[in-house]
């Protein structure tokens, strides 16, 4: 994802650990959870998400599907 050039891309991380600061930031990361324990990425637009993935190369492609 780092790889990825995207300018107009926001990428929030959340610490499983410790989420309450970032969902004071972005309320609406509060119903986003890790998915069986792993990194997972929510990849949204216009106020809608994709499904979820826990697959670092589905995530990228999610993300290059929104800069077409």
């Amino acid at each position: 994802i780092r790889g990825l050039y995207s300018p107009r891309t926001v990428i929030i991380l959340k610490d499983p650990d410790d989420a309450k600061p970032t969902e004071r930031l972005a309320a609406y990361t509060e119903a986003q959870v890790m998915i069986d324990g792993k990194a997972t990425a929510y990849v949204c637009q216009n106020y809608a998400c994709k499904l979820p993935t826990t697959s670092p190369a589905e995530a990228v492609s999610l993300l290059k599907e929104l800069q077409n």
